[in-house]
């Protein structure tokens, strides 16, 4: 199985609602191999990331920052899990701003 370095979580199974097994890799090993539900490894490998001091993937990296500032309500006054070799860190990224605000017009979330 060819992971990446970065934390990831794997479902053992036909799909994440069914999974027998739930396990967390980071740099291309089992970090924790026994994950109870899919709450809790989400939990797990977004930890990690901080844990481990891991910046997050540019492939993945706007998705992650909408779960930290939107979903798990932590917005860091400075700082960020964004690699520091990417273009100059915006205050707020554009594109979750622009979710967030057209989430909003439809009262999906209170922000």
């Amino acid at each position: 199985m060819d992971l990446p370095s970065t934390p990831c979580l794997i479902c053992y199974g036909e799909d994440a609602t069914n999974a027998k097994a739930f396990k967390l890799y980071i740099d291309g090993t089992a970090a924790i191999e026994i994950i109870r539900n899919i709450s809790d490894g989400f939990a797990l490998m977004f930890a990690s990331y901080y844990c481990f001091n891991i910046y997050n993937p540019k492939s993945a990296s706007t998705t992650l920052e909408f779960v930290q500032r939107y979903l798990l309500g932590i917005n860091p006054n400075r700082g960020s899990k964004k690699n520091p070799g990417l273009k100059k860190q915006e205050i707020l990224n554009s594109k979750i701003l622009n979710l967030v605000n057209k989430i909003s017009e439809h009262e999906l979330i209170d922000h």
